[in-house]
């Protein structure tokens, strides 16, 4: 057997695994957004024009979903952007992505409460906070990865 695999270098671990977590992850997440977004229930629309009234009702929702998935897509890049400066992992790096990834799967449920109770502070800085996480923990990394170069590309400095 020639050469060292991925999963056993001296470097770290493969980063392949940790990469398509974070994809199916935020798949994931950016579907769950849309399915606050409630079709009519128990009250049948007898015309189109019923139909249009009650999606216009809806554009809360629908801004909800947009600005969430947007939000969550500029993570998703910055995580892929990041990823592509890495080269291997080590535990501490994948425990910290996984830290991050549990935010990731928190957006959901944080836009969910904001658009349901925005008028409420509570819900606005559960919010907030999932962000703030985020982007703590992506900064974490990179402050991580820094430190320990032989985990990254040599382009990385």
């Amino acid at each position: 057997m020639s050469g060292t695999s991925p999963i056993l270098d001296r470097r770290g671990l493969a980063k392949n695994r940790i990469e398509a977590l974070a994809d199916g992850i935020f798949a994931v997440a950016m579907t769950l957004l849309v399915l606050d977004i409630k079709s009519p229930e128990n009250h049948p629309l007898e015309t189109t024009g019923d139909l249009i009234d009650h999606l216009v009702a809806l554009e809360h929702s629908f801004a909800m979903y947009a600005i969430s998935f947007v939000v969550l897509a500029i993570f998703w890049i910055a995580h892929h952007l990041l990823f592509h400066f890495v080269r291997h992992v080590d535990r501490r790096l994948l425990w910290i992505n996984m830290l991050f990834l549990l935010l990731v799967t928190f957006v959901p449920f944080s836009t969910d409460l904001l658009g349901d109770h925005g008028h409420l502070t509570v819900p606005v800085l559960v919010y907030g906070a999932n962000l703030l996480g985020l982007g703590a923990l992506l900064a974490l990394q990179v402050r991580y990865l820094a430190a320990r170069l032989e985990l990254a590309a040599p382009d990385l400095t």
